[in-house]
């Protein structure tokens, strides 16, 4: 095989006459906000450098056998000019079990063999959809695994990447049950087409932790989280995970995609919640997709991952991603996972030096993150993102408010800025686009 793909996601930017004309200034802690009725002023304003407004929609419609198509640009022509990475590398994997952390009170709604993972569970007809880009994110964030133990056995399954180096999967993704051994060695391929061509290739070291050696039996907690030794989700992308509440995630729509015979494929449908720790979902999935993950396709937010099929034919099975998972990701990383308090400050109370959004970057941020803004808020924080990146603003009020700011530097035109292929990425891009979709939702005037 050989790698000739690589992420490179054009930026398509509308600017558009939207913004409010009363100025807001910096560190004001007042906290009055300007009124949206001001909005009338401000679109009769000869300015075309108004506010960064993010992507486009997606006008591409979903047919059998196709994918949505994204505004991205092959990565192609990158590879071909660098070549492929990590095509080789010895084997070390370093295997550590989380299984003594599970509590000893665990709930199982399920007794072994009302479930099982690796049977074919296709609900009524099979409604999924080929990828065929699978090198355009988020599907290129998608990895296909294939495992090898130390009894022997050989395996087939999917994981995808929540961190630049932490690819989340199933338990039985990384641990032969049958004969109670860990994963010997391992390679992922993102973005794998039939043809053998793929975006990118990892078969290097790496560290596993799995939630327990009895996937089958405690089914609750059938995660496994890989690190890499490499930034792979720099290059791939990845997606952001979220613990919903049972409120919250019931009757949400949510997608699948997973990898079968080198071939994936998704399909989407409404998830119910079995436990705390379990989805159910109508949802059509094969053998291999274990480990794919369970995601609103809005947001690029993984809400739990898929881990077995009803052999009754009449749901599916996934291991939500719950707090301990969430810990446990970014003890995997190194790293602590944000507080509340830490993921969203109001913009008056950011000071001179901080950020609305500090994790933009890093942090797919959900609505339920951003609900404590107010719509102004919410404007500032989805113009924060590109200002973080130099983009001159011709709006009065983003002008008083970044200009406070001591980390801004206005460098680039928005000319010059849609020009800078890839100046954002993918997890940026999201984030504008969320926090647009939710001030339109609120029908916020600073919204174009």
């Amino acid at each position: 095989m050989k790698a000739f793909f690589r992420t490179s996601i054009m930026l398509l930017i509308a600017l558009v006459l939207c913004s409010c004309s009363a100025t807001q200034p910096a560190g004001d802690s007042s906290k009055s906000e300007p009124s949206q009725n001001d909005t009338a002023a401000a679109e009769s304003e000869d300015d075309t450098t108004g506010a960064f407004t993010g992507l486009p929609e997606k006008n591409a419609t979903e047919q059998p056998g196709s994918v949505i198509l994204m505004q991205e640009q092959s990565m192609q022509d990158f590879a071909k000019e660098h070549g492929s990475l990590l095509e080789n590398g010895e084997m070390n994997v370093k295997i550590r079990s989380s299984e003594g952390h599970v509590p000893d009170d665990l709930e199982q709604t399920e007794q072994d063999g009302d479930d099982k993972e690796d049977f074919d569970a296709i609900i009524g007809s099979d409604d999924r959809f080929t990828v065929y880009e699978t090198y355009q994110y988020p599907y290129s964030a998608i990895g296909l695994i294939e495992a090898h133990a130390r009894c022997g056995c050989d395996w087939t399954a999917t994981g995808f990447m929540v961190r630049p180096t932490i690819l989340l999967t199933a338990a039985h993704a990384v641990w032969c049950e049958d004969h109670q051994q860990p994963l010997d060695y391992m390679t992922v391929y993102f973005g794998y087409q039939q043809n053998g061509n793929y975006t990118y290739r990892y078969s290097d070291y790496f560290d596993c932790w799995y939630g327990t050696s009895r996937p089958s039996e405690y089914r609750d907690w059938d995660f496994g989280i890989i690190r890499m030794h490499e930034n792979v989700g720099d290059v791939v992308g990845w997606f952001g995970f979220q613990a919903e509440s049972d409120k919250k995630l019931e009757d949400q729509t949510l997608r699948v995609a997973g990898y079968r015979d080198g071939v994936l494929k998704y399909d989407t449908g409404t998830v119910h919640v079995q436990n705390k720790r379990r989805m159910t979902y109508a949802i059509d999935a094969m053998a291999g997709n274990s480990g794919a993950p369970v995601f609103d396709y809005n947001s690029y937010t993984a809400k739990g991952i898929h881990v077995a099929e009803r052999t009754d034919g009449t749901k599916n099975i996934g291991v939500r991603i719950t707090q301990e998972v969430v810990d446990k990701i970014f003890e995997a990383e190194g790293t602590n996972a944000p507080t509340t308090e830490q993921l969203v400050v109001d913009p008056y109370d950011t000071g001179r030096d901080g950020y609305v959004l500090p994790y933009s970057s890093t942090y797919r941020y959900t609505r339920s993150d951003l609900s404590k803004l107010s719509v102004w808020g919410l404007y500032i924080a989805r113009n924060e993102i590109p200002a973080r990146h130099g983009y001159i603003f011709g709006r009065s009020d983003l002008k008083s408010y970044f200009g406070g700011k001591s980390w801004y530097r206005g460098t680039l035109t928005p000319e010059q800025f849609v020009s800078q292929e890839g100046i954002l990425n993918s997890i940026e891009e999201a984030n504008v686009n969320t926090i647009l979709a939710l001030e339109r939702e609120l029908g916020s005037s600073y919204a174009p």
